[in-house]
């Protein structure tokens, strides 16, 4: 699950003069919070899905390709969830996009990657044997 957090309101505000041990001890804080919040939604851990992103200056800028600017996105909002094994990610991902603390929730999709033993050019494609089926050259 990948969850985008408002910016959340912290007891001490960083200043361009904290260094990244204070940083860090911030996301860390932030992640603690959120996680807290969040544990009754079946979610066991939350982590940083950018851990080295830093927060941009609310005033930085960004170019688009067609030549306006936008502002930079935080990406120290975002963070991948764990969640319990019974868990229904469509609806938990719907349930936590209505919190007034989540900007954004959607599942965050594993796949493996097939062995080549399917793909439909290769001769031994799976089930022609077993169906009587012929390759175009005529081999079984």
């Amino acid at each position: 699950m990948l969850i985008k957090l408002k910016a959340p309101e912290l007891a001490y505000r960083l200043t361009a003069e904290a260094g990244p041990v204070e940083r860090a001890q911030a996301r860390e804080d932030e992640r603690t919070a959120a996680l807290a919040g969040l544990r009754a939604f079946g979610i066991t851990d939350l982590e940083p899905l950018f851990p080295n992103a830093s927060r941009p200056a609310a005033s930085a800028r960004m170019a688009n390709p067609d030549g306006d600017s936008a502002p930079v996105p935080d990406l120290t909002r975002w963070y991948a969830a764990t969640t319990d094994a019974t868990a229904s990610i469509p609806a938990l991902a719907e349930r936590l996009a209505a919190r007034p603390d989540v900007l954004a929730a959607e599942p965050d999709y594993y796949r493996e990657r097939l062995i080549d033993d399917i793909t439909p050019r290769r001769s031994e494609h799976l089930g022609r044997r077993s169906i009587g089926g012929r390759r175009p050259d005529g081999v079984a």
